[in-house]
């Protein structure tokens, strides 16, 4: 066995230090410019928006994407407006490395899911960004992502809406958004 390895590490310093490179190449010829025609020109730019901005394409990133058609808050804007509004809220707890959880967003971002939440207050939160409000209910229910709660007025937790999963109660996957619409219009009942 040494003897094979002491054999493949001379070769291999031999080969290193075979020839000397020095005037061992071949001089290639000059590059020659291109012909104007063939040039790449870089595409027109694209022109202003109305607001002034250029518009640009949303790269794919591995973040969560909530839909824009919803007015999304925080917490505390959201329990603060569902009080003085006397409406229920939906929280979607998301984290941006969770597959699953930019599956949903994804398959959010449609009019009947827009339609659904106008009689909601819509809060979105980072479940990365580990909230005071969450701790509770991350001890309770762990820290699965993603979670949607629905509260209401009050901000008191309705239990009554959830996925019906027996362990993780408060997940909902993409291919579970038709519930999720049910429970939205559930929760504007009462």
């Amino acid at each position: 066995m040494q003897s094979s390895a002491l054999v493949l590490i001379i070769l291999v310093l031999a080969s290193c230090q075979a020839g000397d490179p020095r005037g061992t190449r071949k001089k290639l010829p000059a590059a020659q410019p291109a012909p104007q025609s063939s040039v790449a020109r870089p595409p027109p730019a694209a022109p202003p928006t109305p607001t002034g901005g250029v518009p640009t394409a949303r790269k794919a990133t591995n973040e969560v994407h909530l839909p824009a058609s919803v007015a999304w808050r925080s917490w505390e804007s959201g329990l603060a407006e569902a009080k003085r509004r006397g409406v229920p809220m939906m929280v979607l707890v998301y984290a941006h490395w969770c597959s699953k959880c930019r599956s949903l967003a994804a398959k959010l971002d449609n009019p009947e899911f827009a339609a659904a939440s106008k009689g909601l207050v819509m809060v979105g939160q980072n479940h990365d960004d580990e909230p005071a409000w969450l701790q509770p209910y991350n001890a309770e229910f762990r820290g699965y992502v993603p979670k949607v709660f629905f509260f209401d007025s009050a901000g008191k937790l309705r239990r009554d809406l959830n996925s019906g999963h027996p362990r993780y109660p408060y997940f909902y996957g993409s291919s579970q958004v038709e519930l999720l619409k049910q429970l939205m219009r559930d929760a504007q009942k009462i």
